[in-house]
């Protein structure tokens, strides 16, 4: 096999297994995420890992599962979703440790490791998140927490780490689980040939002239320039914002968030509904205040109990320092959206991923039937909540032989592709 038909192969696999982990984001993901289940992000991880081991003993090349998670989070990119950033850091971060892990093959232990360190990725993230929105005061809420958490379970005190070691063992084991039946998965997959006939040939998009494309964008930047403005107003006004939450007192911070927030909505109202409903910010909100009333320094009286409302105070800060970073991640999106980076790609280096990707988007459809269809034939072959493991063990093998078979049809038209591109650069070069 030529080289250029290898790599073939290679961006094959990573279009339909990135699509695949795409697709799982986005049902069961969204299924997840409509319920509020606890520990959803752990779930969505170990499913990730288990799609990822799978993948690499499917087609055991190094470099295929970053790649995998490069397209999966260029599928999240353009997806509608408000909240593309912290997912996508998310898949590319886990695809590198579970790459590093399976360095030398998906062996078994590899696999353990790399899905626990996979789940162990999803938990740190969301904390690191929770850091990053409201700022400094989450870490001594969570050491206070976990120090309370100790005195009432009656063990010694350790700064919460007799608390955090035993959950955190159980997220890994979570992650190794998934990661094995993963690589059943997989392994069930190289046993079993593709079979014979036509396999679902994922359609690659049409190419244009570059005069039409060229049109199309300037007539998009013409008709975006006025809503750009303010875009760019809510940008700086988010900025500033953080930097007032520093130099300002703690009573000011909640009318300085609820300034931006009205102003952001008379700006542009496409950036700000990436906040949300605001039942989520009065839940959040009042979370936070009674975290900080009971947990705070102690600095005032209320009904015969002392609270703090410095804590309190420190709520207020933390909500609009978050509304500030989403308000700002939402204005950057938008004044420079996915569909244009893409396009800027075509006629460069970055070509050839930039045409994997949307063949990856449009296998996501495909998926998303094809998951479903194999979530109802594991129902019907075991019903009952007491087989639920395996019916997802069922479905994820279903998922994984569909995925390969679409790859090597990528494959093929990604090669059929670029030889036909080849062929009109030969012709332009001899006219």
């Amino acid at each position: 096999m030529s080289d250029a038909s290898e790599r073939d192969r290679f961006w094959g696999h990573a279009a339909a297994f990135g699509a695949l982990w795409g697709a799982l984001e986005a049902t069961v993901g969204s299924f997840l995420h409509a319920l509020k289940v606890p520990f959803g992000g752990t779930m969505l991880a170990a499913t990730g890992a288990a799609l990822l081991i799978a993948l690499r003993v499917t087609y055991p090349r190094r470099g295929v599962l970053v790649a995998a998670g490069a397209v999966c989070a260029g599928v999240k990119l353009c997806s509608p979703a408000t909240v593309v950033v912290g997912p996508m850091v998310g898949i590319l971060v886990e695809s590198v440790l579970v790459e590093l892990a399976c360095l030398f093959g998906a062996s078994a232990p590899a696999a353990i490791f790399g899905g626990g360190l996979a789940t162990l990725w999803a938990l740190s993230q969301k904390v690191l998140t929770q850091i990053v929105l409201y700022g400094a005061p989450v870490i001594d809420l969570y050491r206070e927490v976990l120090k309370r958490a100790e005195a009432w379970i009656g063990l010694a005190p350790s700064g919460g780490v007799r608390v955090v070691a035993p959950f955190a063992a159980l997220v890994f084991a979570i992650g190794a689980t998934a990661a094995l039946a993963g690589r059943r998965a997989g392994g069930a997959r190289r046993e079993a040939p593709l079979p014979d006939g036509p396999h679902p040939q994922p359609p690659l998009p049409e190419r244009r002239g570059g005069s039409d494309s060229r049109s199309g964008a300037s007539a998009s930047r013409l008709g975006d320039r006025g809503a750009g403005g303010g875009r760019l107003a809510i940008l700086a006004l988010s900025l500033a914002l953080l930097v007032a939450l520093s130099t300002t007192r703690a009573g000011l911070h909640a009318p300085l968030g609820l300034a931006l927030v009205v102003l952001a909505f008379a700006l542009d109202r496409g950036v700000a509904r990436a906040l949300g409903r605001p039942a989520r910010w009065v839940v959040t909100g009042a979370v936070l205040a009674l975290f900080g009333l009971w947990l705070g320094p102690r600095d005032a009286h209320l009904a015969g109990h002392a609270v703090s409302f410095a804590g309190a105070l420190a709520a207020t800060t933390m909500l609009a320092r978050a509304a500030a970073i989403v308000l700002l991640g939402a204005a950057v999106m938008a004044r420079f959206p996915p569909a244009e980076a893409l396009a800027r790609l075509r006629g460069t280096r970055g070509r050839r991923f930039a045409e994997v990707l949307v063949v990856a988007l449009e296998l996501v459809p495909t998926l998303v039937a094809r998951l479903g269809e194999a979530r109802r034939e594991a129902e019907a072959q075991s019903p009952g909540l007491r087989h639920a493991p395996r019916r997802a063990f069922e479905s994820l093998v279903a998922a994984v032989a569909h995925a390969s078979a679409l790859a090597e049809s990528a494959a093929d038209s990604l090669g059929a592709d670029r030889e036909e591109l080849g062929g009109v650069s030969e012709q332009e070069v001899g006219t």
